[in-house]
């Protein structure tokens, strides 16, 4: 029997999560390692095109599935970023060990993504057709109508709790999350592990550390 890992990341970032998921994986060294994108990039234009959040839904299923297929007994754990959280709470999962959530969101609002991405100098945003939003690094992320529609309506509490069918579910929240704020999560399931420490969004600098740490802690139970 082996030990797989499932990486689900966050809006508009590659595989690895800005280096995030690498750094978790060095620390599981013997373990398989299953990153994947889902979205599109164009070097030459230096453009990323964000799937639709439906589409992302079953791309993860579907990676999913492979890795299970591959030996039935294997232990299967999933770790998601941001994003990427909602994307693992809609696929309908099951028999995974673990599902560790790092800053999930609380709620899921175009309005506030598009105000908090369209306020960036350059930025263009078309709700019926293709926004162009300018990232830090320069490239530009490309964001298809249907992803905005895809967001309203979702119900994030709901979906977070369904998840707990597919294994044993982590948050680990970042006390200083500069994107998503303070976050309260009422009405969780109470089998879902709350765990707070210092960070921002994406755990980088000095809050890397303390996240791996965290994550071994729960992974090698």
């Amino acid at each position: 029997m082996s030990h797989k890992i499932v990486y689900s990341h966050g809006f508009g970032v590659e595989a690895s999560s800005r280096g995030m998921f690498s750094d978790i994986a060095e620390q599981f060294s013997a373990s398989s390692h299953i990153m994947f994108n889902y979205n599109e990039f164009d070097e030459t234009e230096n453009t990323m095109t964000l799937s639709p959040f439906s589409n992302q839904v079953v791309t993860l299923k579907k990676m999913v599935t492979g890795a299970k297929a591959e030996e039935a007994n294997d232990s299967i754990d999933l770790i998601a970023h941001s994003q990427g959280c909602m994307i693992a709470a809609m696929a309908e999962l099951k028999g995974l060990r673990n599902i560790i959530c790092l800053a999930p969101p609380e709620r899921l609002d175009s309005q506030k993504m598009i105000d908090w991405f369209g306020a960036r100098p350059g930025a263009v945003v078309d709700r019926q057709g293709i926004s162009k939003l300018p990232r830090r690094d320069g490239s530009t992320t490309l964001v298809p109508a249907k992803y905005w529609d895809d967001l309203d309506g979702v119900d994030v509490i709901d979906a977070y709790n369904k998840l707990v069918v597919a294994g044993k579910v982590s948050f680990i929240v970042a006390n200083q999350d500069e994107i998503l704020g303070q976050t309260g999560f009422e009405s969780l399931d109470d089998s879902i592990d709350i765990i707070r420490i210092d960070g921002n969004h994406d755990f980088s600098g000095e809050y890397r550390q303390g996240l791996l740490e965290q994550v071994k802690q729960i992974l090698l139970v």
